[in-house]
């Protein structure tokens, strides 16, 4: 059964909300070959970690650049794991 698009009252969440405000402003951002490959890191070192206990100190010290590299690609942390998880998410459609 093919789940509609629009309001779901059962998770009280907008189902294209992803689709309309997040995806274009990722994809926008997710041009840039640098950033993707900092992203592949990113995801290596929460996958192993866990993004609770990886701060920004932790992740530039993990994925070897400055932490004025990561914050040219990242606003904060909240940013960096949303990015994250966005850019984890193309990697599965992709499969």
């Amino acid at each position: 059964m093919k789940k509609k698009e629009g309001f779901d009252k059962k998770n009280n969440v907008n189902v294209n909300v992803f689709n309309v405000i997040l995806f274009p402003m990722f994809v926008k951002e997710l041009s840039d070959p640098k950033e993707i490959s900092l992203l592949e890191r990113v995801n290596e070192v929460y996958l192993k970690r866990g993004v609770k206990r990886t701060k920004m100190d932790d992740m530039a010290k993990a994925i070897n650049v400055s932490k004025k590299t990561l914050y040219k690609y990242v606003k904060n942390r909240k940013v960096l794991v949303m990015k994250s998880a966005f850019f984890m998410l193309l990697e599965i459609e992709k499969k």
